[in-house]
């Protein structure tokens, strides 16, 4: 009787392992599948850039009347189309009602000058339309304006035989010199915005100190800024384009820093201070834009475990699949979960400097062992996998094998300017700060020049 007894206690506890066991495979398959829910969500957000600029082309792109003239004789329209993600030259045309032989001759005129091949989403072309004035005909296609992405147009023309040809080889557009300025309240970008600069100039703004400075810690209420900025404009169609920071000045409370735009002779452009030392470093000052420091390095009270023990790195909060990416170019050395540190990446940039980033929620598309990646690169997503009581990334600072403060390492900079190219540099900076010094006295006035 009791070894009867015994059986079917074993019995009911092999089911009870076994109903476990099936609950735990359960519960690993849907994490599992949660997790590839979430990654995919994740990279649905968060674009690159060029997929980003992409879909606002589109959003755009539906053709728009710029202006109307009226004359004795003729009338005129002026019409704005950009083109879609996925088209062609051909059916971008196509769309926009261009007849058959007028098609041909534009497109012939444009493969003198550019591949029909590299026209990208958001390319604008304008259309200049006529007809007698008071006549009751539609309006005709004259005149053709296409804008290249290296800020310069191409016009072609109907002539006399009623054929399109381009009227010259592309020209440069004009540019015109804006002077802003502002002071913080809460944060840089709102000042910025408030002050009048596009996004498109405050993510320069961000590139360009993001090597020397860290925007959530070291700018605050009352520092100030001022910048130049040059645009490509056109009068006829009234283009504006994005335009580049020629020159940017931060007033904080460890000094100004001044940073200027400056062609080499090799023909590349970089940003210098007014020393000549280039603005590029080894490394970024942080890997993850718009985060707050919740651990410093040193000796803190861990959250989880309870006792107070070394913290070698910098802990930055962030909203569950914030973008991390790579402090500066180097080789994946190691990638895949790692004890307390969940998922982890470690790179390697040179012979002295790594740099390690844990807890990612997953991993971007291709970040493998052994592959080379470029500062800036995306290499994963804020997470909370490992030992953590929130999303967040720990991220570490190696010199020789040995963790080091992060937020206290001056990068030496890539390039330092000497002899004769400091001098003309020297000479550049003078007439960028006299220009500045006429525009802070009259703001409203516009520089213009040709390119």
């Amino acid at each position: 009787m009791h070894f009867r007894y015994l059986r079917q206690l074993e019995l009911f506890a092999s089911i009870i392992c076994f109903l476990v066991g099936l609950v735990l495979i359960f519960l690993d398959i849907y994490e599992h599948y949660q997790e590839e829910v979430e990654k995919a969500v994740v990279e649905e957000v968060y674009q690159e850039p060029e997929e980003a600029e992409a879909a606002l082309a589109e959003a755009e792109a539906e053709s728009r009347v710029v202006s109307r003239e009226k004359g004795t004789t003729v009338e005129s329209i002026l019409m704005e189309a950009r083109v879609k993600k996925g088209e062609t030259l051909e059916k971008f045309l196509i769309r926009n009602n261009i007849e058959l032989t007028d098609r041909q001759g534009i497109i012939k005129s444009i493969l003198k000058y550019f591949s029909p091949r590299l026209i990208m989403p958001g390319h604008r072309f304008y259309f200049r339309k006529i007809r007698a004035a008071g006549g009751k005909e539609g309006h005709k296609l004259q005149k053709v304006i296409f804008i290249l992405s290296n800020n310069k147009k191409l016009i072609i023309e109907r002539n006399n035989l009623g054929e399109f040809r381009p009227v010259s080889p592309p020209v440069f557009l004009k540019k015109k010199v804006e002077y802003k300025y502002g002071t913080v309240e809460d944060n840089l970008y709102g000042a910025a915005i408030k002050a009048g600069l596009t996004t498109s100039i405050i993510s320069q703004l961000t590139r360009i100190y993001s090597y020397s400075i860290d925007f959530q810690r070291a700018i605050g209420a009352g520092d100030t800024f001022e910048v130049l900025v040059e645009k490509p404009v056109d009068e006829e169609t009234a283009y504006e384009g994005q335009g580049e920071v020629v020159y940017a000045a931060l007033f904080i409370s460890g000094g100004p820093l001044k940073l200027f735009r400056y062609t080499l002779k090799d023909g590349s452009v970089e940003y210098f201070s007014e020393k000549g030392e280039g603005a590029r470093k080894a490394l970024l000052k942080t890997p993850i834009k718009g985060a707050r420091i919740s651990s410093t390095f040193g000796k803190r009270h861990h959250p989880v475990q309870g006792y107070t023990k070394m913290h070698r790195g910098v802990d930055f909060s962030a909203p569950l699949g914030t973008p991390i990416i790579a402090s500066g170019n180097g080789v994946v050395k190691k990638i895949g979960r790692l004890r307390g540190f969940g998922n982890y990446v470690f790179i390697q940039h040179n012979r002295d400097y790594g740099t390690a980033y844990a807890h990612l929620h997953c991993y971007a598309k291709n970040l493998r062992q052994g592959k080379l990646v470029k500062q800036g690169d995306i290499i994963g997503y804020v997470g909370m996998t490992g030992v953590t009581t929130g999303p967040h990334l720990h991220y570490e600072l190696h010199y020789r094998g040995k963790q080091i403060n992060p937020q206290s390492v001056n990068m030496a900079s890539q390039r330092q300017l000497a002899g004769k190219p400091l001098e003309n540099f020297l000479a550049f900076i003078r007439k960028i700060e006299q220009k500045v010094k006429l525009l802070k006295k009259h703001p409203e006035k516009k520089s213009g020049s040709k390119g």
